[in-house]
């Protein structure tokens, strides 16, 4: 039995209550199939600062880890989510390469300075406003339908995303390009 003690005791306690017949005691047993098989996590407001050990959640789908006080987030063994949201955290940076299926981004108010979402192909919706975000490139998000990047984006550079029917932004220097 492979076990791992979760470190952030607010995340711990969601864990516990969450997959309790995955712990023995504090320690979480990282290959039970409630871990293994566990596809929706919502830790909103839990006052969680770590979200250590969410790697071993490989089969998560849906994670909404928002109003928490995250400075990093790692989601590069959750290869299966389709919807993110880590709303009102505190990331600087984030990689999503390995999150090829995500159809739903929502970053907004966090201090990031940069997000790549050009392997996130499947993207439809993608809310990053209020960052630290000066460029926005969706060039190789051609299903993209809804942009909403108000209160930071100056430039946003699209190329074929005729399905793009929905951009907010209130900037008076806002300017898409089209390649």
């Amino acid at each position: 039995m492979n076990t791992l003690r979760i470190k952030d005791d607010n995340f711990r306690a969601y864990l516990k209550k969450t997959i309790p017949e995955a712990f023995d005691g504090d320690w979480l047993n990282i290959d039970h199939p409630s871990v293994k098989n566990l596809e929706g996590m919502r830790v909103v407001n839990k006052g969680i600062s770590s979200l250590e050990g969410i790697e071993y959640f490989t089969n998560l789908k849906f994670l909404c880890c928002m109003d928490n006080q995250l400075t990093t987030l790692d989601v590069s063994h959750n290869t299966a989510l389709t919807e993110l949201n880590f709303s009102d955290n505190q990331l600087t940076t984030l990689d999503l390469r390995n999150n090829t299926y995500l159809t739903t981004l929502i970053c907004e108010s966090n201090n990031l300075t940069t997000l790549d979402v050009s392997h996130n192909t499947a993207v439809t919706t993608l809310v990053c406003c209020d960052n630290k975000l000066k460029t926005v490139n969706v060039i190789q998000n051609t299903v993209l339908d809804f942009l909403y990047c108000d209160k930071n984006v100056e430039v946003i550079k699209a190329n074929s995303n005729y399905g793009l029917y929905h951009i907010n932004t209130r900037l008076p220097r806002f300017v898409i390009y089209r390649k």
